[in-house]
């Protein structure tokens, strides 16, 4: 039997970086998958708060000179590695010198917590994965988003760039986000800053219509196969609104992994049997 293969797509892990409970959260989520003796891989941004020597990070030269492009703008991807400490699990880094240069995750202004320069890095991180996963030869049999700012994940994923269609055409993906969810708006000009490649503009209309966690949570529904929400805290989001974009409330506690698990082994259930009609690829969890 062929090992599960999971990645983790997250923006905050301990000991690495931690502002939210989905940190730890997402820590446990890992722990657990490590003890099933699944093959796990993260792909993080490397944030000037994290500390290259404590995480033993690398550059990773086949992923130097990748460019990014957010909308007329070039920014280089540098991809580093290093190693999640008391996991031992293998993390793949997703940095550039200035677009990472404050030692903040996003940039706190007065009235304007989401300007330019946090909307360029987060469609940078987004647009970043894809070029990863693209040179990663290793397919992954889910991918789980930690993080509100990975919403458009699985849209690039299963529509916006053919090459990672075709690798990932059976992969499942679960998105999750917690209680620091985006509270702010995001500006007019946000979609034009996320369209990659070839995305349909119509494939980001929820993030015109609802500029905020609901458009990332409309673009999740549509394109990821589970979403949830998960803190330590109660849920600060009205149920009619977790309802309406088929949001799964699993709160921290003694069935956390529990319910995680189970999510994953209905994907696998689901993935098992399937047969990638492109002959790029097969798929068999037998």
């Amino acid at each position: 039997m062929q090992p599960v293969k999971i990645l983790y797509v997250a923006t905050e892990l301990p000991p690495l970086l931690e502002f939210s409970s989905l940190a730890a959260l997402g820590l446990d989520i890992i722990k657990s998958s490590v003890n099933k003796k699944y093959e796990v891989q993260i792909i993080m941004p490397k944030f000037g708060l994290i500390n290259e020597r404590k995480g033993c990070i690398n550059a990773i030269k086949r992923l130097h000179g990748v460019d990014i492009y957010i909308e007329n703008h070039k920014i280089s991807l540098i991809g580093k590695s290093g190693q999640l400490k008391g996991v031992g699990v293998h993390v793949y880094f997703i940095d550039n010198e200035l677009v990472f240069k404050d030692p903040v995750v996003f940039d706190e202004k007065e009235g304007d917590l989401f300007g330019d320069d946090n909307e360029e890095r987060l469609a940078f991180i987004s647009k970043s994965y894809v070029e990863i996963v693209s040179q990663f030869g290793w397919v992954p049999d889910i991918v789980h988003c930690l993080g509100w700012e990975w919403g458009l994940i699985p849209m690039y994923s299963r529509g916006g760039a053919p090459d990672v269609l075709s690798l990932l055409s059976a992969t499942k993906f679960v998105y999750t986000f917690g209680s620091n969810y985006l509270k702010d708006t995001l500006s007019s000009s946000f979609p034009a800053k996320a369209a990659f490649r070839n995305t349909p503009p119509e494939m980001l209309q929820s993030l015109v219509e609802h500029p905020n966690y609901e458009g990332f949570a409309a673009l999740a529904k549509m394109h990821a196969d589970v979403v949830t929400y998960s803190a330590a805290e109660d849920t600060p989001l009205p149920m009619e609104t977790l309802a309406k974009y088929g949001v799964r409330s699993i709160p921290s506690g003694e069935n956390f992994i529990t319910a995680y698990q189970g999510i994953y082994d209905k994907l696998l259930e689901d993935k098992e049997n399937y047969v990638d009609d492109s002959g790029l690829f097969s798929f068999s969890l037998l």
